[in-house]
């Protein structure tokens, strides 16, 4: 996540993370008992196993977002609108999405 000035001023950083990202994502599955070693201390000190197993279930494939499948970040921010928690109404439609393409 970055703000819009940030984006539009370094999409070359953008770039950068989302292939970092990319590549740690394939490395986890690649490398499941290490990366749940890693993990397991921040996931706040579950076995390893455990971490292993989960991640077994993740796929870790990091891709650009795309608006048409935004709903459940909608449902989420309206529920939050609803508890108070956020003062006003957000619309995801809204959202610049950035180009992972370099579009």
């Amino acid at each position: 996540m970055a703000t819009t000035r940030f984006a539009e001023r370094h999409p070359e950083v953008l770039e950068i993370v989302f292939d970092e990202l990319r590549k740690t994502g394939q490395w986890i599955k690649a490398n499941p008992r290490e990366a749940a070693q890693i993990l397991a201390p921040l996931w706040g000190n579950l076995p390893p196993e455990t971490v292993e197993q989960a991640n077994g279930h993740r796929s870790y494939a990091v891709v650009p977002v795309r608006r048409d499948e935004l709903v459940e970040q909608q449902r989420i921010a309206d529920l939050y609108r609803d508890a108070g928690i956020i003062p006003e109404p957000l619309d995801v439609r809204d959202i610049r999405i950035w180009p992972a393409d370099g579009q």
